[in-house]
């Protein structure tokens, strides 16, 4: 048991030493172990609002379960052709809230257009995405004070243009041709804005 203890003794840095090293060994096993992880969808570069997404557009990434979005997207086929509802950043998930489904901008109706809005406001876009529904309204200076008037409901957005720090900014909405006109007219009478509103206000 001396001879044992003797033995301990003369060797302990070296037992120390291999002591040190397996747990470092462990430490990296461990962090090396995929664990419970998910493949997802993500965007391959910065994307424009209402971009109709390509191969070129989209790769994978693995991401913890726990780290993942709510309701990501995971199959990359089933999202080629469909189209962003936002800007978004290379690497950002792709997630149900984050694209279109297919076909909801693909083919316009029939006597539909889609026309763009020049905005007085920058902010006035802000939070808006694709498919969204807005009023537009018309803002002119007039001798007994500014006077707003609603010149379209409920146009649906086609896309929204990554701001780029001016004071104006622009928006593209779907319309029925004659609203299209009328908004052309409008915004060189006046100061366009919108207002968003539900799906189903008229």
């Amino acid at each position: 048991m001396d001879r044992l203890l003797s033995a301990v003794l003369d060797h302990r840095r070296l037992l120390a030493a291999v002591c040190t090293g397996l747990a470092v060994l462990l430490t990296v096993v461990a962090v090396r172990q995929p664990g419970d992880t998910v493949t997802v969808a993500v965007a391959a570069a910065d994307l424009p609002s209402g971009h109709a997404l390509t191969d070129a557009d989209v790769t994978v990434a693995r991401l913890p379960r726990t780290a993942a979005p709510t309701r990501v997207l995971t199959d990359v086929e089933t999202l080629l052709g469909r189209r962003v509802g936002g800007p978004m950043r290379a690497g950002e998930v792709f997630t149900d809230a984050r694209v279109l489904s297919a076909g909801t901008t693909d083919q316009l109706p029939e006597g539909h257009v889609v026309t763009t809005l020049r905005l007085a406001d920058a902010a006035a876009t802000h939070g808006l995405r694709v498919g969204d529904r807005v009023d537009v309204v018309a803002v002119a200076a007039r001798d007994d004070g500014p006077r707003a008037t609603v010149v379209a409901t409920s146009a649906q957005v086609a896309a929204v243009p990554a701001p780029d720090g001016a004071e104006e900014a622009t928006l593209a909405v779907q319309t029925p041709r004659e609203t299209a006109l009328t908004l052309a007219r409008a915004g060189l009478e006046a100061q366009l804005s919108v207002v968003a509103v539900s799906p189903g206000t008229a």
